[in-house]
């Protein structure tokens, strides 16, 4: 009996006391039931926090309005907007990555200037294109195509192309003229990742060349609207000396009585790209002009072509970017 009366005494004192025994983690360390609590309600605010910050403020000019997306939905949207979904995976990859960092870049630059939108959605930044409007222009290929693209964007998300530790300003164009151009003959500034490479799979484009055939008036009043010129004399006088860089796009040229910058000339005229020569004859201006863009970085028909050579996407963009890292 005796022994009975000290078995229920040590249940007992082991019922009221169970709670205050530490617990076993999910995690591994023991923790108490308490402690356990403040931990989920944390975590959950992190959670919270994390996905507050992964989303995107972008501007769009068309309807001066300011959208909040999610930022891989940016990401895929980008991508869809600035290279075609028919081009090589890794070329898409290459895309990705370099739309991802831009967008780093890019909100590195607003901390500083506490601007209301990440970015904006046009050609001064990045396009973007919703899901419906991917949906209305791959019509029956939707289902194939996007699967493809977020394929391509999510194995290689949230990765950074850095230089010095830094996001870079990954910019790109369409298509050189066989050879990408130094920032600082476009810009002005020098960037040092963003030099001249050579990119001759761009000259394989069905697109690599245009041709643009002006009257002399037509010529006179596009410069003119843009740019106070004095013409005068003979219309195949008009053109003086041109001068050129390594990539072959003009960084000035003699009209008349004034000397412009090639960038000049091609927004006057919407050139595809500053890289043009021009003619006289029959009483017309005959421009040809090769690749398309301002050729600074990557090339996006390039990165194509060296997708198709069997080079992976980092590789790519290591060869468009000098002497950066991805990570």
């Amino acid at each position: 009996m005796r022994r009975f009366l000290i078995l229920a005494l040590i249940i007992a004192i082991f019922t009221v006391s169970a709670p205050l025994i530490a617990l076993p983690d999910s995690d591994g360390p023991l923790i108490n039931l308490n402690e356990k609590a403040e931990k989920s309600a944390e975590t959950t605010t992190e959670q919270a926090e994390e996905k507050k910050e992964k989303t995107v403020k972008v501007f769009s000019p068309s309807n001066e309005t300011v959208s909040e997306i999610e930022e891989r939905e940016y990401i895929i949207g980008c991508v869809a907007g600035e290279m075609p979904v028919t081009y090589e995976k890794e070329a898409l990859k290459a895309q990705a990555v370099a739309c991802y960092t831009f967008l780093k870049w890019k909100q590195a630059q607003n901390d500083s200037e506490k601007t209301d939108a990440d970015i904006s959605d046009s050609t001064l930044h990045q396009s973007f294109m919703t899901k419906d409007e991917m949906k209305e222009k791959w019509g029956k290929s939707f289902d194939k195509y996007y699967k493809k693209l977020t394929e391509a964007v999510d194995s290689v998300y949230g990765k950074t192309i850095t230089y010095k530790g830094e996001p870079i300003m990954a910019v790109f164009h369409a298509l050189s003229p066989g050879k990408t151009e130094d920032a600082e003959n476009v810009w002005g500034y020098k960037v040092p990742y963003l030099k001249s490479v050579p990119s001759e799979g761009d000259k394989l484009s069905p697109s690599f060349s245009t041709t643009l055939v002006l009257s002399d008036e037509e010529f006179k009043k596009l410069i003119s609207d843009a740019e106070k010129i004095d013409f005068s004399g003979k219309a195949e006088n008009w053109i003086k000396e041109i001068d050129r860089t390594d990539a072959g796009t003009v960084r000035e040229i003699g009209i008349c009585n004034k000397t412009l910058t090639g960038e000049q000339v091609r927004n006057a005229l919407s050139l595809k790209s500053s890289a043009f020569t021009v003619k006289h004859a029959e009483n017309s201006f005959i421009f040809t002009v090769n690749g398309y863009g301002h050729f600074v970085g990557m090339s996006q028909y390039g990165a194509d072509y060296l997708a198709k050579q069997g080079f992976k996407y980092d590789e790519i963009l290591k060869h468009y970017y000098t002497g950066v890292k991805i990570e």
